[in-house]
């Protein structure tokens, strides 16, 4: 995370000359003010989750189980959204993460604490069981990197 926040911000400095830019999001007809001086917001997930939601969520390493299905779905009807089917335990906590944290992410911010049902190929947690080695970057409410298992992927804001 260090190394991405450093080589954008940095690159954001050079190309433009200053920390702050503006974002247009033809996609949504949006226009962001960015601010991408560093340190930059690190979210966590999970705790994230129940803060925003008042619930409080099964541990990282028992979220595959069906009574966590049923917790999830439980969440989702209180928050009143909607998951299509197949209604999978990541495919609902992919969910609320979309329609609950995402679009707080105007500035560059971190999502990190991904449960291991998210990303079952990705380096589990050294700390954290059920919890994988895994950040995602926002900014303007889009993802712009992923890290998974020392793999980066850059997406590129569609303009």
């Amino acid at each position: 995370m260090d190394l991405t926040e450093e080589l954008i911000s940095s690159i954001v400095k050079n190309v433009t000359g200053s920390n702050q830019t503006v974002l247009h999001r033809e996609d949504n007809g949006t226009e962001y003010d960015i601010n991408w001086e560093l340190p930059w917001r690190r979210v966590p997930m999970i705790p994230t989750l129940e803060k925003i939601t008042g619930e409080e969520f099964p541990s990282a390493d028992q979220l595959h189980t069906e009574e966590a299905g049923q917790f999830l779905e439980r969440v989702l009807e209180k928050m009143k959204i909607e998951c299509p089917v197949p209604r999978t335990n990541s495919r609902m906590i992919d969910k609320l993460v979309g329609d609950l944290i995402e679009p707080t992410c105007v500035n560059p911010t971190f999502i990190i604490g991904h449960p291991q049902i998210m990303s079952p190929l990705a380096k589990p947690d050294r700390n954290t069981p059920g919890l994988c080695e895994r950040f995602e970057m926002f900014a303007a409410t889009k993802e712009l990197v992923r890290f998974r298992s020392y793999v980066f992927h850059f997406i590129l804001l569609t303009a």
